[in-house]
């Protein structure tokens, strides 16, 4: 077969000549001439003139027939040519004019913009014979009398040459959009869940559906002719109401990432079917109603739920090809459901629902383009189980309880989407916006004992001493937001607390008290409520048994991790190792030598510490220092870490005791460190730490 390349491009600059050198890359394997040069005497063989029989695309374009009722009751049968993007343009079997023409238009377009034109066949077929034979035939010359603008057009480009652009213009057609959308529908999904999606709902919608369309023209010997539109937007503005309930029942085996929706029905809201110029131009607007479900599951489980509310308010949302853009009042409220919870699993699993109703705008048929925004009302459920004994030790009496959970959590959220489709596009989905989620409730299904809190500290305080306790929730906990906590502390003093549930060391949620008299307590702290508005119920309490005497004061380091900055050895690599954790093992004797203290490493650089790190805040006023005999630190730091950076709780200079206490002013910390600036005087680059004890 012989091919040719007929495609001629005129020198561009810029965007223009972006676009015509991608359409000029499509035709570079010069495909055989039949493929763009139309034959007048040829055409397709008619199709069912339903979407259903629209045949599929060739790159980017086809050809259909069509028929309807324009404005004025006059029956039009026609045929389109629909060309979207550099492809289409390249491709489909149209006159060179025509052609240049959509890539000059494309070159105007937005980066990324999908550009879809409907081109009337007829009026094609025309323009390319008259090309053929050299001079415009009587129909073509009769499609332009049908048009003013062109009429007008032509004759002020007359001067301009037979052939060139035309004055194209803009064409807005409005239609009020009255509907009460009823509907009730049940799905099952499969794709990891086994079940049944049922929604029931009804509303009402009362809007202005708008589409924007470009008439394009183009001038054939001196006649400037009329032979398609662009798709340029749909803009919707008005107000929706939506009530909607929606029931989801079955088992869920695992998590699927993406949404499993369907769409249960479309009633058609109108259409406008009108004449420009010679152009037949057909718009419709219908209201698709969609229901899915999102699943997020880390194990089999049984769960059943129901859940409702309503979304009222006004909406304006202009919608091309690509994108969406506008704005919204939409409010929502939630409404009360008998039964709204059943489950049995173990693990977690968190199904959203959602009922969605959008306004399309479609230019002839959906398949060529349509554009769309639309409600969404979410029900967000949030399924916790768990059974076992790994969830934490609560009253730290060293053993991990067996603790068990079946809980449900239930919030509220609307969103707007938009969508967006032609030929031979992939349709796009967006979410515009989403509202904050409001909370519905939260239901405790078997008195779960893994929500009792947890209390970590001593299990001996000093009478008139301050003793501090960390709190929090259990780690298997699976909630982010803030608790609240009330401590009953035994002896009739009671105290509110508030933190994270699962705090970082450096953070945590501290409850402090001083016992008056002597004697065994009980400490009892219960998990109220979290800042999401979940209410935990009667019963969620952990008590925990601790004892108030005389005795000294309880030496703090003896629990802590000691690490140092660099550790000597006098034989690299044996027990003669002056060890950081020889500074806080109990022996507070001042004798000389590895066995019973620490030392910086040989050679290296002072400052060197020793730190002792809590896994608990603890509340500090004295430390108490005993170094080698012969050996005392001459300039030292007492520092404590307040979770950002290391605080000076006291400063020594020029010391010569070997044992020295020091009172601070109380504070909390989880690490505390001795930072040595100079050692003796006779061996200034050594530090010797005996012990460390911390009250």
């Amino acid at each position: 077969m012989e091919l040719e390349c007929p495609l001629k491009l005129k020198p561009r600059r810029g965007v223009m000549a972006r676009v015509a050198f991608a359409v000029a890359l499509v035709l570079s394997a010069c495909l055989p001439a039949h493929l763009y040069a139309a034959d007048p005497s040829s055409k397709l063989v008619a199709i069912p003139e339903d979407p259903d029989g629209i045949p599929e695309e060739n790159g980017g374009w086809r050809r259909i027939p069509y028929s309807g009722t324009d404005e004025s009751g006059r029956t039009v049968h026609s045929e389109l040519y629909q060309v979207v993007g550099v492809e289409g343009v390249a491709l489909a079997p149209v006159p060179e004019v025509i052609r240049s023409a959509m890539i000059d238009e494309m070159a105007l377009a937005q980066p990324d913009e999908t550009v879809v034109f409907a081109l009337n066949a007829p009026i094609v077929d025309e323009i390319e014979h008259s090309l053929a034979i050299g001079q415009p035939t009587q129909a073509l010359i009769d499609y332009a009398n049908q048009d003013a603008e062109a009429i007008a057009a032509g004759q002020m480009g007359a001067q301009r040459g037979p052939f060139g652009s035309c004055s194209d213009s803009e064409l807005t057609k409005d239609k009020r959009l009255q509907y009460t959308p009823n509907f009730s529908a049940s799905e099952n999904f499969g794709s990891g869940f086994s079940g049944t999606l049922t929604a029931q709902g009804a509303g009402n919608l009362d809007a202005n559906g708008q589409i924007k369309l470009k008439i394009k023209r183009t001038r054939i010997f001196w006649i400037c002719v009329p032979y398609g539109v662009r798709f340029q937007h749909v803009r919707v503005v008005g107000n929706l109401t939506l009530e909607s309930t929606v029931t989801l029942s079955g088992t869920i085996n695992y998590a699927n990432p993406n949404p499993i929706e369907r769409e249960i029905a479309k009633p058609f809201l109108g259409g406008v079917f009108f004449m420009a110029g010679p152009l037949p131009v057909y718009i419709g607007f219908n209201l698709p109603i969609v229901i899915g479900v999102e699943i997020k599951a880390s194990i089999t489980g049984q769960l059943q739920y129901r859940g409702g509310g309503r979304i009222a308010g006004s909406f304006d949302y202009l919608c091309t090809s690509d994108n969406c853009t506008g704005y919204n009042t939409l409010q929502t409220t939630s409404q009360n459901v008998a039964n709204p919870i059943g489950a049995s699993m173990s693990g977690r699993i968190q199904p959203s629902l959602y009922a969605e109703v959008a306004v399309r705008g479609f230019l002839y048929w959906e398949e060529i383009a349509y554009a769309q925004a639309g409600a969404r009302g979410y029900l967000h459920g949030d399924l916790w189980g768990y059974y076992g004994n790994t969830c934490g030790d609560a009253d730290q009496n060293g053993h991990y309880e067996t603790v068990s959970a079946l809980t449900f959590d239930l919030d509220w959220q609307i969103a707007v989407t938009a969508k967006a489709d032609t030929f031979f596009t992939k349709p796009w989905k967006k979410t515009l916006w989403k509202s904050k989620q409001w909370h519905i409730a939260f239901w405790d299904l078997v008195e779960s004992s893994a929500l009792t809190p947890m209390i970590d500290g001593p299990q001996t305080a000093v009478v008139n001493t301050g003793t501090s306790y960390n709190i929090r929730m259990r780690p298997c906990w699976p909630y982010g937001d803030n608790v609240d906590y009330a401590m009953d502390w035994g002896d009739g003093a009671t105290s509110n607390h508030s933190g994270s549930p699962a705090p970082p060391a450096w953070q945590p949620v501290v409850a402090s008290h001083v016992w008056a008299t002597t004697g065994p307590r009980t400490m009892q702290l219960t998990a109220l409520r979290d800042a999401h508005g979940r209410e935990f119920g009667k019963g969620r309490s952990t008590t925990r048994q601790i004892s108030v005497d005389n005795g000294a004061p309880l030496n703090l380091a003896l629990e802590a991790l000691a690490l140092a900055s660099s550790t000597y050895c006098s034989t690299p690599g044996t027990e003669h190792c002056y060890d950081a954790d020889r500074a806080n093992d109990g022996d507070n004797s001042t004798a000389l030598g590895g066995f019973t203290s620490w030392a910086n490493g040989y050679g290296v650089a002072m400052p060197q510490w020793l730190e002792l790190q809590w896994g608990r805040l603890v509340t500090v006023s004295r430390v108490d220092l005993y170094t080698s005999q012969g050996y005392p630190i001459a300039d030292y730091d007492i520092e404590y870490w307040n979770g950002t950076d290391w605080i000076k709780a006291a400063s020594i200079r020029g010391n010569t005791a070997v044992a020295r206490s020091h009172s601070i002013a109380p504070v909390q910390t989880f690490r505390m460190r001795i930072l040595a600036v100079a050692g003796p005087a006779h061996q200034p680059g050594y530090t010797r730490i005996n012990e460390v004890e911390v009250y």
